[in-house]
């Protein structure tokens, strides 16, 4: 390090002091010498005097001075000028010089500022490091919108490096609209503003290097660095998410099979449509519902895939009669919906003949066998005397199934001679409310009937049933109110409040109860929501019962109409401890092919087999056949409804496993604190 030449101060204070020497040197040297007014004998004159002082006073002053100056004025410049360079960023002038003169408490400042100095390095280097390590880009922006500040995930985000950003407007990193986005919301004063990127309406576009765009999510803040006003912008790429977020719109609001709308998404647009019709005053849209006539053979006979392929095709038939503004719906199974937006009312037979037209020539082919489909349509105008979309829904299905008492392949379009038909319909509907409201009233009761193992004689199960009480306080039967609450969507909320009141049935009842398994049905809903093998994992943590305890019960119908969603379904629940049933076997014949695929714990015999099996020898080779299969698969068989002797040694002789039925022992209510059943049900 080049030591610092004297500044023009220090130089004036050395000639200062050396004349101040001389001044003084030079008088008394005179004086000595005799050469001065006092060799004589005189006394030295005042002048001599006063001559000698003042050189005496100039080199002391000059001398105190410049060794201040050295000591202690030198040191404190020099830290003042590495503390300012410092401030502006600039370290070119390298550290402390190192002095020959130091007083100690000049050393601790020296020493204090080297520690100082560390301590910001340091500071800066992990501040530098932390934003460097940023997942989010951190853009800084002055008040002019020139970038300040990019680091080392901004690079990578917009494909740009620091230098070639650092300094140009950040409009170059954003599309146009982005930017008057930005600009707008910073010009209005919301420093908060935050765009998620997440909806069509709500992205900001940055733009690479490469001129290629991508949706951002930007947060937006203010701070003020030395009275400069500046803005930090969070950026991240959202495309994976965008992507995510709509495929999950995507599985929510579409069927997987056809990949049309579903009923989760078609109902509030139905509603919506009732509102616009109140308000309208005038039906300007309709409802068409469509109904496939011969699904159901095709699906018993040529399999479930087939009727697979059926609905696919249905549903591309019927998506090229739609116009824009028509929604298309499935609504499950083989049925369809059409809600079609400003349709005048003289106008709706002819579009919903031409939707069944789509589907009248259809004709299935598979393994040389030729099918036709057809369908049956009910349409309704949708008008202000409908109260709601239950009652637009209610209509429409009347309509449909007036189409198929015509003889299908039909249109029917309903009016007011079709009032009849709707009493019971709006019966129905009075029934809906019922049942909504014994939910809201916790009016459901829990009823068991005992299943009893031929070999011993004893009881191992039970299977649990349902029942309502009325605003009477009298029982309805599960035949009374299930088949509706089906209809209109409320059998899932009942499966779970079975699930649940059986579980705490067992909880109150505690171990020292008999050890038997209880077998709950559950609707063909319930197997196809995605949400009730949680629930039943959370009831299972909830009560503290054994799993093992507990059977669910799918019926063969449900397992073949949704037979994706059912092996998940008893995948799940034996994951979960819990065994399995396969009820009403035998009633569709068609679950012999997927046997092997489901594997449920136990097979139910359909008791419409069992009720005529001691007179017909066909039924009772059927019966030994089915258990046959079962016992060869390692599962056990029941039999329900037997109500006679005979046929209970029909199922004995078979070599059926358990049975259950009037015969032996009638429903009986579950105690509510968990005693055991008393009254008949």
């Amino acid at each position: 390090m080049t030591k610092s030449r004297p500044s023009i101060r220090g130089r004036l204070l050395l000639l200062l002091a050396a004349a101040g020497l001389l001044l003084f040197g030079g008088t008394f040297h005179a004086h000595i010498q005799g050469e001065g007014p006092a060799a004589a004998g005189v006394p030295m004159p005042w002048m001599e005097y006063g001559l000698m002082l003042a050189g005496l006073v100039l080199f002391l002053g000059a001398g105190l001075w410049l060794a201040f100056d050295y000591v202690v004025r030198r040191p404190l410049r020099q830290v003042i000028r590495l503390m300012e360079a410092e401030a502006r960023g600039d370290r070119s002038g390298g550290g402390l010089e190192k002095l020959r003169y130091e007083t100690a408490e000049v050393r601790h400042l020296h020493n204090a500022f080297d520690v100082m100095r560390e301590e910001v390095h340091a500071r800066e280097q992990r501040l530098r490091a932390i934003l460097d390590n940023a997942a989010e880009g951190i853009v800084t922006i002055d008040a002019g919108g020139r970038v300040e500040g990019f680091n080392a995930a901004a690079e990578a985000l917009f494909g740009r490096p620091a230098e070639a950003v650092v300094g140009r407007h950040v409009r170059h990193l954003l599309t146009r609209d982005a930017w008057r986005q930005c600009a707008r919301v910073v010009r209005d004063g919301r420093w908060d503003a935050h765009w998620a990127g997440e909806q069509a309406d709500d992205c900001l576009w940055g733009r690479k290097a490469d001129g290629s765009r991508f949706p951002m999510s930007v947060k937006l803040s203010h701070m003020t660095v030395d009275g400069r006003g500046l803005v930090t912008a969070i950026v991240s790429d959202v495309s994976e998410r965008r992507a995510l977020i709509a495929r999950l719109r995507h599985l929510a609001e579409r069927d997987p099979l056809t990949g049309l709308y579903n009923r989760y998404y078609f109902l509030p647009e139905l509603e919506r449509a009732v509102a616009r019709a109140h308000r309208a005053g005038e039906p300007m849209a309709a409802l068409i519902y469509i109904d496939l006539d011969n699904f159901k053979y095709i699906n018993d006979t040529l399999g479930h895939l087939a009727g697979d392929d059926v609905l696919r095709e249905a549903a591309a038939r019927l998506s090229r009669r739609l116009r824009k503004g028509d929604l298309l719906a499935r609504l499950g199974g083989d049925e369809f919906a059409v809600l079609l937006a400003d349709l005048p009312p003289e106008r709706l037979h002819d579009t919903a003949e031409g939707f069944r037209r789509q589907l009248a020539d259809f004709v299935f082919m598979r393994e040389g066998q030729a099918m036709d489909v057809a369908c049956s349509i009910g349409a309704v105008a949708l008008g202000p005397d409908i109260e709601d979309k239950e009652e637009l829904l209610a209509r429409a299905d009347l309509a449909c199934h007036a189409a198929k008492q015509e003889g299908r392949n039909r249109v029917h379009v309903y009016s007011r001679h079709d009032r009849r038909r709707a009493s019971r319909m709006s019966a129905d509907m009075g029934w809906a409310r019922r049942i909504r409201r014994a939910l809201a009233e916790d009016r459901m009761v829990l009823a068991v009937q005992p299943i009893t193992c031929l070999g011993t004689g004893r009881t191992g199960m039970c299977e649990v049933l349902v029942r309502m009480r009325d605003e009477e306080g009298d029982l309805v039967m599960p035949g009374g109110f299930l088949p509706l609450a089906a209809r209109f969507g409320l059998i899932t909320e009942i499966d779970r409040r079975v699930i649940s009141g059986v579980l705490r049935w067992l909880a109150a009842a505690g171990p020292g109860r008999a050890p038997l398994v209880y077998s709950i049905n559950l609707s063909a809903e319930s197997v196809a929501d995605t949400a009730m093998l949680d629930f039943i994992r959370t009831e299972l943590e909830r009560w503290p019962v054994d799993p093992t305890l507990l059977v669910f019960e799918i019926s063969e119908t449900a397992a073949m109409t949704h037979l994706e969603a059912t092996a998940a379904f008893v995948t799940g629940v034996r994951r979960l401890g819990c065994g399995t049933a396969l009820d009403d076997f035998g009633a569709g014949h068609c679950a012999f092919a997927h046997f092997r695929d489901l594997p449920f714990d136990f097979i139910k015999i359909d008791g419409g087999i069992v009720r005529d099996l001691s007179s017909d020898r066909l039924q009772r080779a059927f019966v030994r056949a089915i258990t046959d299969i079962a016992h060869a698969a390692g599962r056990k068989t029941i039999a329900e409804c037997v109500e006679t002797h005979a046929a209970l040694e029909a199922l004995r002789e078979a070599g059926v496993d358990m049975v259950q039925g009037f015969c032996l022992a009638r429903p009986g209510l579950l105690a509510p604190d968990g005693g055991q059943p008393r009254q008949q049900a």
